[in-house]
């Protein structure tokens, strides 16, 4: 008569523990897994990144091409690696009769939330990405100071507020640095004399003495 032990161990294979040191599963070994599994593949499936207030994503950033001669792309770009052209966030934007165009700012929360710098002729100004112009090409250069615009022409130097206000024409010799204490810039005027320009007014005050 055939006992019980015999019958069980027909249907019930033992477990080995080399059964799991591949990955392979094995009879007996319900718990292996395949080559090709994980323990989290049936649970997680990767999805594509959703654009939908992506502007304000981290990854989203303004990146400008130069497609022919004063011939310009300009699109906004969610990239993994900032060196790796990414996926492309509509509308594009096309430009042309610009000798150069270069991301002048990019700030979502903003209004316009991105201005161009745009060369013509030799000369500097600012476009919004519709081509409207804020400042003319009539510049040398314009920098971003980040709590201000700095105009620079014929080697002198203007204000202009990041409300896009001329608080001041580029007639400065030097604008040096903010006090925030005071809300004004150090600056230098082009005899040398040294004061303060306030910061929302532009109005020039008294010359400190220099040292």
């Amino acid at each position: 008569m055939e006992k019980f032990s015999d019958r069980a161990s027909k249907i019930i294979t033992p477990f080995l523990p080399t059964d799991l040191l591949d990955g392979k599963a094995r009879p007996g070994s319900t718990t292996g897994l395949t080559a090709t599994e994980s323990a989290s593949s049936s649970a997680f499936v990767e999805q594509p990144p959703v654009f939908e207030d992506s502007y304000f994503s981290p990854g989203v950033d303004l990146y400008v091409y130069k497609t022919a001669d004063k011939t310009w792309k300009v699109a906004y770009e969610y990239r993994k690696r900032k060196n790796v052209p990414g996926e492309q966030l509509p509308p594009v934007y096309e430009l042309n009769g610009y000798d150069s165009v270069e991301k002048f700012y990019y700030s979502p929360s903003s209004n316009p939330k991105a201005l161009l710098k745009v060369r013509k002729y030799g000369k500097v100004g600012l476009i919004t990405l519709n081509n409207s112009e804020v400042l003319p090409c009539t510049y040398d250069d314009i920098e971003n100071n980040g709590d201000f615009y700095k105009t620079i022409q014929d080697k002198q130097e203007g204000v202009i507020s990041t409300d896009l206000k001329q608080l001041r024409p580029p007639v400065l010799k030097h604008i040096l640095e903010g006090d925030y204490q005071i809300r004004a810039w150090h600056i230098e005027m082009p005899d040398g004399k040294q004061g303060f320009m306030d910061m929302k007014t532009g109005k020039i005050y008294i010359p400190c003495v220099k040292d």
